[in-house]
């Protein structure tokens, strides 16, 4: 039998059609749209994140860290859930964030010239933050969920004494300088010595501590590290 010109005997579909190459497993893969595929090398929209970090504070602050969801977050930021996860891992990843962004943590190193007033102002600070209510929810619930994602844990440490204790550290270090502590002062046990009391204290009573708690703690420990 003559073969018509132009057309292939085929396997597949009978006489007469071509053969059909079967379909590759990233053909066979559904679409993904523009938000949730994963572009290698797409640059970071910072516009996003302020918008990502700007909502999980205010959900925070509105509904607290239990009611507070990546959707939630999401929505009030107008991105797709999965433009959160392509930047946080998860809800206690996103809250650590925010709150290194918030005024919460854009409190100044004060320089009063007296490194007892700096202290008693730095530890103050820190009563105020943990007496309200929301950031000591929202501080418990990131740490339960550190517990089932222990890469937050260290995280969490950064979150809620990092900073402070490096801003303590720069008062030290400047007193030091200006003359006002004794050079051969260890600033690590220093630091120890003012945190210790005003944590301990808190975990024992959940009081936060007042700035005249604050005043006594750095007096004492001022006296203590300079003996």
């Amino acid at each position: 039998m003559r073969r018509r010109p132009g057309h292939a005997h085929g396997t597949l579909g009978g006489p007469g059609r071509a053969r059909r190459t079967p379909p590759s497993d990233e053909q066979r893969r559904p679409v993904l749209n523009d938000d949730a595929r994963p572009r290698p090398g797409r640059p970071r929209d910072d516009r996003a994140d302020d918008a990502i970090l700007a909502a999980a504070i205010e959900l925070l602050e509105s509904h607290g860290y239990a009611r507070t969801t990546v959707e939630r977050i999401a929505s009030r930021a107008g991105v797709g859930k999965q433009t959160i996860y392509r930047r946080w891992p998860s809800k206690a990843a996103v809250v650590i964030d925010a709150y290194r962004r918030a005024d919460i943590q854009r409190v100044p190193v004060p320089d009063t010239g007296s490194v007892e007033q700096d202290l008693v102002e730095m530890l103050g600070q820190f009563g105020d933050v943990i007496a309200d209510a929301r950031v000591t929810e929202t501080l418990i619930g990131i740490f339960a969920d550190s517990r089932q994602d222990p890469a937050l844990l260290p995280e969490f440490r950064r979150l809620f004494m990092g900073w402070r204790r490096e801003a303590i550290r720069q008062v030290l270090d400047r007193a030091r300088s200006r003359g006002q502590l004794d050079g051969e002062v260890d600033i690590e046990i220093a630091l120890d010595a003012l945190w210790g009391p005003l944590l301990y204290r808190y975990l024992r009573t959940g009081e936060a501590p007042t700035a005249e708690h604050a005043q006594v703690v750095v007096r004492q420990a001022l006296r203590g590290i300079q003996n």
